[in-house]
Protein backbone atom coordinates (compact mmCIF):
# COMPACT_ATOMS: atom_id res chain seq x y z
CA UNK A 1 0.00 0.00 0.00
CA UNK A 2 1.36 3.76 -1.04
CA UNK A 3 2.29 5.98 1.34
CA UNK A 4 0.43 9.17 1.72
CA UNK A 5 2.39 12.60 1.62
CA UNK A 6 0.56 15.38 1.77
CA UNK A 7 2.78 18.45 0.57
CA UNK A 8 1.93 21.82 1.87
CA UNK A 9 3.70 24.61 -1.18
CA UNK A 10 2.26 27.86 -2.19
CA UNK A 11 4.92 27.98 -4.77
CA UNK A 12 2.58 25.99 -7.59
CA UNK A 13 5.18 25.25 -10.16
CA UNK A 14 7.65 24.17 -7.62
CA UNK A 15 4.71 22.36 -5.85
CA UNK A 16 4.11 20.34 -9.37
CA UNK A 17 7.86 19.48 -9.68
CA UNK A 18 7.89 17.90 -5.82
CA UNK A 19 4.62 16.19 -6.46
CA UNK A 20 5.85 14.20 -9.74
CA UNK A 21 9.09 13.49 -7.94
CA UNK A 22 7.51 12.06 -4.87
CA UNK A 23 4.64 9.88 -7.39
CA UNK A 24 7.24 8.89 -9.21
CA UNK A 25 9.07 7.18 -6.28
CA UNK A 26 5.86 4.88 -5.58
CA UNK A 27 4.48 8.01 -3.03
CA UNK A 28 0.74 9.01 -2.94
CA UNK A 29 0.28 12.80 -3.28
CA UNK A 30 -2.34 15.39 -1.83
CA UNK A 31 -1.18 18.56 -2.25
CA UNK A 32 -2.14 22.16 -0.44
CA UNK A 33 -1.93 25.57 -1.37
CA UNK A 34 -1.39 27.39 2.23
CA UNK A 35 -2.09 25.88 6.08
CA UNK A 36 -5.80 26.18 6.07
CA UNK A 37 -6.44 24.09 3.12
CA UNK A 38 -3.75 21.29 4.44
CA UNK A 39 -5.86 21.50 8.03
CA UNK A 40 -8.98 20.41 5.80
CA UNK A 41 -6.78 17.60 4.02
CA UNK A 42 -5.41 15.48 7.38
CA UNK A 43 -8.97 15.83 8.81
CA UNK A 44 -10.16 14.05 6.06
CA UNK A 45 -7.77 11.64 4.66
CA UNK A 46 -5.28 9.26 6.24
CA UNK A 47 -1.76 10.74 6.30
CA UNK A 48 1.39 9.17 6.12
CA UNK A 49 4.28 12.60 6.09
CA UNK A 50 3.52 16.09 5.71
CA UNK A 51 6.01 18.32 3.89
CA UNK A 52 5.56 21.64 4.53
CA UNK A 53 6.87 25.19 3.45
CA UNK A 54 7.21 28.22 6.45
CA UNK A 55 6.02 31.08 4.86
CA UNK A 56 2.53 30.99 3.26
CA UNK A 57 -0.65 32.85 3.77
CA UNK A 58 -3.33 32.51 5.75
CA UNK A 59 -1.17 29.58 8.24
CA UNK A 60 2.25 29.61 7.69
CA UNK A 61 4.80 26.69 8.22
CA UNK A 62 5.26 27.40 12.12
CA UNK A 63 1.51 27.30 12.74
CA UNK A 64 0.43 24.06 10.73
CA UNK A 65 3.40 22.23 12.72
CA UNK A 66 1.72 23.86 16.05
CA UNK A 67 -1.70 22.56 14.80
CA UNK A 68 -0.63 18.44 13.93
CA UNK A 69 1.09 18.32 16.95
CA UNK A 70 -1.57 19.67 19.69
CA UNK A 71 -3.82 17.16 18.15
CA UNK A 72 -3.78 14.22 19.42
CA UNK A 73 -4.87 12.06 16.42
CA UNK A 74 -1.99 13.59 14.28
CA UNK A 75 1.09 13.73 16.77
CA UNK A 76 2.45 10.69 15.17
CA UNK A 77 2.05 11.95 11.70
CA UNK A 78 6.06 12.62 10.51
CA UNK A 79 6.53 16.24 9.61
CA UNK A 80 9.47 17.56 7.07
CA UNK A 81 9.86 21.28 6.84
CA UNK A 82 10.69 22.59 3.32
CA UNK A 83 11.58 26.27 3.07
CA UNK A 84 13.70 29.10 1.73
CA UNK A 85 14.30 29.89 5.27
CA UNK A 86 18.12 28.85 5.78
CA UNK A 87 19.04 30.75 8.97
CA UNK A 88 20.26 27.99 11.79
CA UNK A 89 17.74 29.59 14.02
CA UNK A 90 14.68 29.09 11.76
CA UNK A 91 15.98 25.33 12.03
CA UNK A 92 16.96 25.17 15.52
CA UNK A 93 12.91 26.40 15.81
CA UNK A 94 11.33 23.63 13.53
CA UNK A 95 12.87 21.06 15.54
CA UNK A 96 12.23 22.24 18.83
CA UNK A 97 8.38 22.55 17.72
CA UNK A 98 8.91 19.06 16.60
CA UNK A 99 9.45 18.07 13.10
CA UNK A 100 11.35 15.67 12.07
CA UNK A 101 14.15 17.13 9.53
CA UNK A 102 13.89 20.54 8.42
CA UNK A 103 15.68 20.61 4.16
CA UNK A 104 16.28 24.33 2.85
CA UNK A 105 15.27 25.19 -0.84
CA UNK A 106 16.15 24.85 -3.51
CA UNK A 107 16.62 21.01 -3.16
CA UNK A 108 17.55 18.27 -5.04
CA UNK A 109 15.57 15.01 -5.57
CA UNK A 110 18.00 12.61 -4.02
CA UNK A 111 18.35 15.03 -0.49
CA UNK A 112 14.66 14.90 -0.72
CA UNK A 113 13.79 11.69 -0.99
CA UNK A 114 16.20 10.37 1.41
CA UNK A 115 14.83 12.70 4.49
CA UNK A 116 11.34 11.22 3.20
CA UNK A 117 12.47 7.84 3.03
CA UNK A 118 14.58 7.62 6.37
CA UNK A 119 11.59 9.81 8.68
CA UNK A 120 9.35 7.12 7.18
CA UNK A 121 11.68 4.43 8.08
CA UNK A 122 12.15 5.91 11.35
CA UNK A 123 8.54 5.89 12.06
CA UNK A 124 7.99 2.32 10.97
CA UNK A 125 10.36 1.29 13.48
CA UNK A 126 8.62 3.00 16.48
CA UNK A 127 5.99 1.76 15.12
CA UNK A 128 6.68 -1.91 15.52
CA UNK A 129 8.51 -1.50 18.86
CA UNK A 130 4.87 -0.13 20.32
CA UNK A 131 3.58 -3.21 18.82
CA UNK A 132 5.84 -5.27 20.38
CA UNK A 133 5.77 -3.53 23.76
CA UNK A 134 1.80 -4.25 23.51
CA UNK A 135 2.08 -7.96 22.69
CA UNK A 136 4.22 -8.50 25.85
CA UNK A 137 2.25 -7.07 28.06
CA UNK A 138 -0.78 -8.71 26.93
CA UNK A 139 1.84 -12.26 27.31
CA UNK A 140 2.38 -11.07 30.59
CA UNK A 141 -1.26 -10.22 31.62
CA UNK A 142 -1.93 -13.97 30.11
CA UNK A 143 0.72 -15.55 31.88
CA UNK A 144 -0.64 -14.15 35.61
CA UNK A 145 -4.14 -14.33 34.67
CA UNK A 146 -2.82 -18.51 34.06
CA UNK A 147 -0.83 -18.49 37.03
CA UNK A 148 -3.69 -16.85 39.64
CA UNK A 149 -6.62 -18.42 38.01
CA UNK A 150 -4.73 -22.02 38.36
CA UNK A 151 -3.82 -21.41 42.00
CA UNK A 152 -7.13 -20.09 43.10
CA UNK A 153 -8.51 -23.33 41.74
CA UNK A 154 -6.63 -25.71 43.28
CA UNK A 155 -7.26 -24.55 46.62
CA UNK A 156 -10.95 -24.16 45.98
CA UNK A 157 -10.55 -27.86 44.57
CA UNK A 158 -8.62 -28.99 47.79
CA UNK A 159 -10.93 -26.88 50.40
CA UNK A 160 -13.71 -29.13 48.39
CA UNK A 161 -12.19 -32.16 48.89
CA UNK A 162 -11.26 -31.46 52.45
CA UNK A 163 -15.20 -30.47 53.28
CA UNK A 164 -16.29 -33.61 51.68
CA UNK A 165 -13.52 -36.01 53.71
CA UNK A 166 -14.99 -33.84 56.74
CA UNK A 167 -19.04 -34.52 56.17
CA UNK A 168 -17.88 -38.08 55.68
CA UNK A 169 -16.69 -38.27 59.57
CA UNK A 170 -19.43 -36.21 60.74
CA UNK A 171 -16.87 -33.49 61.91
CA UNK A 172 -19.29 -30.76 61.77
CA UNK A 173 -16.64 -27.77 62.75
CA UNK A 174 -14.19 -28.71 59.91
CA UNK A 175 -17.15 -28.63 57.16
CA UNK A 176 -17.42 -25.18 58.04
CA UNK A 177 -13.88 -23.78 58.27
CA UNK A 178 -13.68 -25.56 54.95
CA UNK A 179 -16.83 -23.99 53.14
CA UNK A 180 -15.42 -20.74 54.41
CA UNK A 181 -12.53 -21.02 52.77
CA UNK A 182 -13.78 -22.60 49.93
CA UNK A 183 -15.88 -19.55 49.36
CA UNK A 184 -12.84 -16.97 50.04
CA UNK A 185 -11.23 -18.54 46.65
CA UNK A 186 -14.28 -18.63 45.14
CA UNK A 187 -14.36 -14.47 45.75
CA UNK A 188 -10.44 -14.07 44.96
CA UNK A 189 -11.17 -15.55 41.50
CA UNK A 190 -14.57 -13.81 41.07
CA UNK A 191 -12.46 -10.42 41.43
CA UNK A 192 -9.42 -11.63 39.28
CA UNK A 193 -11.97 -12.27 36.38
CA UNK A 194 -13.13 -9.07 36.96
CA UNK A 195 -10.46 -7.11 36.83
CA UNK A 196 -8.72 -9.23 33.80
CA UNK A 197 -12.54 -7.98 32.02
CA UNK A 198 -11.83 -4.43 32.89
Amino acid sequence: MKETILLIEDEIELQQNLKEILEYSGFKLLTADHGQEAVVKLENYEIDLVICDIMMPLMDGFEVLEYIRSQEKFTSIPFIFLSAKARKDDQEKGIAMGADDYLTKPISARLLLNSVFSVLEKKKAKEQKNESVKIKDTDTRSVLKKNTEEESLQKLVSHLEMQVEAISKKNWEEVMKHNELARKCAEELSAFFMKIKA
